[in-house]
């Protein structure tokens, strides 16, 4: 190693820590005491070096061991360290001052030195230095100081009136002088204290009673030297009560209400000791009783999205009571109160929180479902824009068509009501029957049922009306031009042709029976002067003989206003039609069917067949 590295070395060596273990401000003769000179760092080759009370330097090892105590080896410690390589030393760490004194000139004494939860425990310590004074008593309870008195009495006593678990453990107490501060302090032994469970136990059947129930408590001693002849008394909420049961160690209640709730306890008292129990909480509980449920907002429908509040409350029934929600009788939420009702809050986010809501309630002891009315609640979906449609589209229409329209919304909750627009008017309105569409009549009885047809939609939730793409409905006129009225003038004509050749055909077959008279008419009961003379056709009598006609008429339809007006379309005012009627008949022939122009001359030739022909 050269010079620099042994320089940066020593520059590294810095002034030991001393340490004492235990460590403890007062030792007493025979105690063993660690003193340890910690350099702080992993050395090689180190020389440590020792010095009590400045009386010069000890070479020795890291730890000074002291294996039994003794009063002359009290004063002051420190130590320091040095490099084999090199001359030069550290300073002097920092100094412990050990105080070790004989134990029996102070004692402490604890009675009982074994003893009970909630027994009185009592410390004394004594100081028998020969001089008289003011001493201060210091005592100290696992190393640590819990209470210091001053006095002139050579013994001092402390008591702990009701000791807990936390109290048990090792104690020592010292003295020293109030005069003389530099003195030595002079310190006990140690002395082990014992704590235990306390040896009588309170015991309660039932652990949980229920209002009615009889109660006994049983005061149960686990010493019998501790409660031999012992008086036993109970208490509730620290006030004695009389026990009526022959067993002094047996207090009952009969038929427990609420009022005998409270904090228990009992006390063995022996040998002017009291032996407490540790106390016990008696609640008398109430059985809860069949809750109601309640809603707010207080309808058995809400708006989706909607924020839902239900409250399920038993009237009666001792705290903490916990409360179950139930949609469809499957569990939704649980919730525990100390006074009040059971409160659940929701936000109908969907359809499926729609439902039939119940709720029970229990309290440890009994537990009550399935006995309140339950809430049905239906999560109501916005209706959409409604789409309308025809089974004819965007068309024209005429007098006389009927149109069908449907009306849907492809979202909403039941029921829905359509309604159906004409031109931003509203006509009619339809409730869904079911199918999820509302469906439209209607009837073109004139121009003013065209127009644009537009519908809306209504439920629980709102109301849209007018929305979406309407359909316009055109009205069209049947156009009468030219084209009809040759139709109707050739049928005209048809017919009267027609008329003609029956004629002919008649006429014909009255020549071949010889029968001069007109066996074949037309007319509507005229007679030509060919009929003057009767025939046995005329005969009423005569078998076989009858008289056939045909009875042509031209008629027109019209408004009244003459047959030259302009032809009018289906439907509009004024309409007419052209046609031809043909009456075939066949009926006998008497003395009433004459016509009345007998007395006229007959036409000459061939004429004659028209003689009967009639226009109307």
């Amino acid at each position: 190693m050269d010079l620099l590295q042994r320089f940066l070395l020593l520059g590294s060596i810095t002034a030991p820590r001393l340490t004492m273990d235990p460590p403890w401000e007062r030792f007493l003769t025979g105690d063993q005491i660690v003193l340890k000179c910690n350099a702080g760092k992993n050395l090689h080759s180190m020389k440590y070096i020792w010095n009590i009370n400045n009386q010069g330097d000890i070479n020795g090892d890291e730890n000074y061991i002291i294996e039994s105590a003794a009063v002359n080896d009290s004063g002051v410690y420190k130590c320091k360290i040095k490099s084999s390589t090199s001359m030069e030393k550290t300073t002097y760490s920092n100094t412990v001052h050990l105080n070790i004194t004989e134990p029996d000139l102070t004692t402490i004494e604890a009675v009982p030195e074994t003893l009970w939860v909630n027994q009185r425990l009592s410390l004394r310590c004594n100081f028998t230095y020969a001089l008289a004074g003011e001493f201060i008593y210091t005592l100290y309870r696992e190393g640590s100081k819990f209470t210091e008195i001053r006095s002139n009495n050579k013994s001092v006593t402390t008591q702990i009136e009701h000791v807990t678990l936390k109290d048990r453990g090792w104690y020592r107490c010292q003295a020293g002088f109030v005069e003389y501060p530099n003195a030595p302090i002079y310190s006990s032994a140690h002395k082990l204290v014992k704590i235990q469970e306390g040896p009588v136990r309170l015991s309660v059947n039932p652990e949980g009673p229920k209002e009615g129930d009889n109660v006994t408590l049983t005061c149960n001693c686990a010493d019998p030297r501790v409660c031999r002849d012992g008086e036993y008394s109970f208490l509730r909420n620290g006030v004695i009560v009389n026990s009526d049961s022959a067993a002094p160690e047996v207090y009952r209640i009969e038929r427990a209400t609420v009022k005998d709730s409270g904090s228990y306890c009992c006390v063995v008292l022996s040998n002017r000791l009291k032996y407490p129990a540790q106390s016990v909480q008696i609640t008398v509980k109430i059985p809860v009783s069949c809750p109601t449920l309640t809603s707010d907002p207080n309808s058995s429908w809400v708006a989706l999205g909607s924020w839902v509040m239900m409250e399920c409350w038993s009237h009666r029934g001792t705290p903490p009571i916990r409360y179950h929600l139930y949609r469809d009788q499957h569990l939704v939420n649980t919730t525990v109160t100390d006074a009040g009702p059971g409160t659940f809050s929701f936000a109908a986010q969907s359809e499926g929180d729609s439902g039939v809501y119940s709720c029970s309630a229990s309290n440890g002891m009994t537990a009550v479902s399935n006995c309140s009315e339950t809430l049905a609640l239906t999560v109501a979906v916005p209706v959409s824009c409604p789409a309308l449609t025809s089974d004819r589209g965007n068309s024209s229409v005429s007098v006389g068509d009927r149109v069908s329209l449907a009306c849907k919304s492809h979202r909403g909750t039941p029921p829905i009501r359509y309604l159906l627009y004409r031109n931003g008017e509203r006509l009619t309105s339809e409730k869904d029957g079911g199918s999820g569409t509302g469906a439209f009549k209607v009837n073109v009885e004139s121009e003013g049922d065209a127009g644009l047809y537009t519908c809306g939609a209504e439920n629980r939730v709102n109301h849209i009306a007018k929305c979406g793409e309407g359909l316009e409905l055109t009205f069209t006129v049947l156009s009468e031009g030219p084209p009809y009225l040759l139709i109707s003038v050739a049928t005209t004509v048809s017919l009267f042709v027609v008329v003609l050749i029956l004629l002919i055909v008649c006429k014909t077959q009255r020549q071949k029976k010889g029968n001069q008279d007109d066996g074949c008419q037309t007319g509507t009961g005229r007679s030509s002067p060919l009929q003057h003379s009767r025939t046995p056709a005329e005969n009423p009598t005569s078998p076989g003989h009858e008289i056939v006609y045909a009875e042509v008429q031209m008629m027109r339809k019209t408004d009244g206003h003459g047959t030259n007006r302009a032809r009018k379309h289906p439907g509009e005012a004024g309409y007419q039609v052209t046609y031809a009627t043909v009456n075939h008949l066949q009926m006998e022939r008497t003395r009433q069917h004459v016509s009345r122009r007998e007395a006229e001359e007959p036409p000459e030739g061939d004429l004659s067949i028209y003689q009967n022909f009639r226009r109307a």
